[in-house]
């Protein structure tokens, strides 16, 4: 009777020993993600995913490292590996991107660039800009209608010089970052300010506008025209402005020394 218990017991173990690793396989858990903007139509992104696994089977996080490496960045390897292996940050096609994978920190990084529409133009007048973050950028993070970002992970938005983010936002705001994390809502709207350089003066401004309806072709056209005029008739300007010169020139007589006659004075 109480081999049959202590047998119980070592069976019972041993299930639980080779239910463990499946149970508790490596795979990715948390995230660090950052979104360097550089143009209203590209972007940078760099995703950093923690790998959570069993620490009393270091064999599965080895294995689950050689299956991403073996994976030679296919798609369908890398998602039938972990569904969180893939770029999150895009809208229309997916991009492809480089993995890397600290052995030290046990994080797999996903670098790759975007070129969708990142910022929409929401309003403008003739000294500045506001943009707004594309949204549906973020929609592989939306969590029963929601935009969900963990405490535990954070997604940094990065805007480019000279872009100033407009208060209210939906997260920390640190100069031109944008910090999201422990973020839950129904909505993400995030606004960005771009001031103008200052306009031309009036006139020069009018003489642009004028240039560009009208074209350079009429202009280059009128001044062949007064060069070909003032070679014809360059005599007669010759001479015209030679009277002009001489009826507008007074010419004074030498004025005499008066220290010459002060001089013979005080001889004598």
């Amino acid at each position: 009777m109480k081999n049959r218990y202590i047998l119980s017991i070592l069976l019972v173990l041993l299930s639980i020993v080779l239910i463990l690793p499946s149970i508790h396989s490596a795979k990715l858990g948390n995230y660090e993600i950052s979104i360097y903007i550089n143009s209203p139509n590209s972007a940078h992104v760099i995703e950093n995913w923690y790998i959570e696994y069993n620490y009393l089977n270091l064999k599965d996080l080895e294995q689950f490292k050689t299956r991403i490496m073996e994976a030679n960045l296919d798609p369908t390897k890398l998602t039938a590996i972990d569904p969180n292996l893939k770029p999150h940050i895009y809208i229309s096609q997916a991009p492809v991107p480089t993995i890397k994978y600290d052995d030290i920190k046990n994080i797999v990084t996903l670098d790759y660039s975007t070129n969708d529409q990142i910022l929409i133009n929401f309003f403008e007048n003739q000294d500045e800009i506001l943009w707004q973050f594309n949204s549906n950028l973020l929609n592989r993070f939306v969590l029963n209608d929601l935009y969900s970002i963990p405490k535990s992970s954070n997604i940094t938005i990065w805007f480019y010089d000279p872009l100033t983010i407009d208060d209210p936002a939906p997260g920390k705001i640190d100069a031109r970052q944008l910090y999201l994390s422990g973020f839950s809502s129904n909505q993400l709207k995030i606004l960005a300010l771009e001031l103008k350089p200052p306009l031309p003066s009036f006139i020069v401004l009018n003489m642009f506008k004028d240039m560009s309806q009208k074209g350079l072709y009429n202009y280059l056209i009128i001044i062949i025209i007064l060069i070909i005029v003032m070679f014809i008739f360059r005599k007669r300007l010759r001479s015209g402005f030679k009277k002009f010169v001489i009826s507008h020139s007074v010419i004074e007589p030498k004025k005499v020394k008066k220290d010459f006659f002060e001089d013979e004075i005080i001889e004598e």
